[in-house]
């Protein structure tokens, strides 16, 4: 049955013969496809009653989660390097912890937004590369400054990034993706925004769906 759910999805993108991950609208019927997720061959369905889409051209044991961060690894880190700008923009969350002095009963927030073209900073991007004993989805480094600190982008679709690497002082950004609209957003403004966990708190709003980890040192 969960076999059967996870097939009936829409998979808007397919590899081709060249190994080029490719919408369907630029599906041509004689070319062959794979799935990028169980790379199973798949089959453009280009008709006019619904929605063109890939399908799986036989039964897979495919699994669409996987799918989605599959690609959009793939597609973050290719806007990433085809734009000349790719903003973050973050408020910083911090809480008050102790007993309010001027008697307020609710916790006071500072939510002053920050945003950076980290274009300007990084150069390289790379899909699942190891670094200080972690392997990244994404890993964004800086080829003319390579002592510069890396930042790593995590994709989020089933788990969540780890407490060990949260806690390894690693700048992180977290995007959550729901589904492929998630990733078209974030790929046709070249913007991540969301907001940065302090080092005093581990409170968020459960409908940010991009948090930025260890942020709080200089860029």
């Amino acid at each position: 049955m969960l076999m059967k759910k996870t097939l009936e999805q829409d998979y808007s993108y397919a590899v081709d013969s060249s190994g080029t991950l490719i919408h369907v609208d630029q599906a041509v019927r004689e070319e062959t496809y794979t799935c990028p997720c169980c790379g199973h061959e798949m089959v453009p369905h280009m008709g006019a009653r619904r929605r063109w889409h890939f399908a799986h051209k036989a039964d897979a044991n495919c699994n669409y989660e996987t799918y989605l961060h599959k690609v959009a690894k793939a597609r973050i880190k290719d806007a990433f390097l085809a734009s000349e700008s790719f903003e973050i923009r973050y408020r910083p969350i911090h809480l008050c912890t102790s007993e309010c002095p001027f008697g307020y009963g609710k916790r006071c927030e500072e939510r002053a937004t920050k945003s950076f073209d980290i274009r300007k900073f990084y150069d390289i991007c790379e899909e699942e590369v190891r670094c200080d004993g972690f392997v990244a989805d994404l890993l964004l480094r800086s080829s003319k400054y390579p002592r510069r600190d890396p930042i790593l982008i995590e994709i989020f679709v089933t788990h969540k990034s780890t407490e060990e690497k949260i806690s390894s002082d690693n700048r992180i950004i977290e995007v959550k993706i729901r589904s492929e609209e998630d990733i078209n957003k974030i790929v046709k403004s070249c913007i991540l925004d969301g907001a940065q966990i302090g080092s005093c708190s581990r409170y968020i709003d459960k409908a940010t769906n991009v948090v930025f980890y260890n942020f709080n040192k200089k860029m």
